[in-house]
């Protein structure tokens, strides 16, 4: 059943808002109603929904920044005119995230390869 255009109202203040406090105020209704709305199975499965697809475009915002995010870490470790350290940290912090990705990548293709093992194991 889909949600009616209160709850509607309310599910995207309680993505917006800070607080469950806040989504009360800021749309007129109770925070007792809310609860109740976060009680039941269909609200709750549109809040999960709604949350995962705010966090999901966050992140593809996110990787936009990254090149530029790594460019400057760079310009750092090579200028001179820095200091030790900002250039140290400037370094680690090229080497945390780059193993971090590294890893990411790596458990990506393991994943992907288990997941095509059970696919030929499973006859799918």
């Amino acid at each position: 059943m889909p949600l009616t255009p209160k709850q509607q109202k309310v599910l995207a203040a309680l993505l917006r808002e800070p607080t469950q406090k806040a989504a009360s105020a800021s749309t007129g209704v109770s925070d007792r109603q809310i609860r109740a709305y976060l009680s039941q199975p269909e609200f709750q499965e549109a809040y999960r929904q709604a949350l995962s697809e705010l966090v999901l475009e966050a992140s593809f915002q996110a990787r936009r920044g990254y090149a530029q995010a790594l460019d400057a870490l760079r310009e750092i470790v090579v200028d001179p005119g820095q200091t030790p350290a900002s250039r140290i940290s400037a370094a680690r912090s090229l080497l945390e995230y780059g193993l971090k990705l590294t890893e990411q990548a790596d458990i990506l293709v393991k994943l992907d390869e288990l997941e095509k093992w059970r696919d030929e194991f499973s006859g799918t």
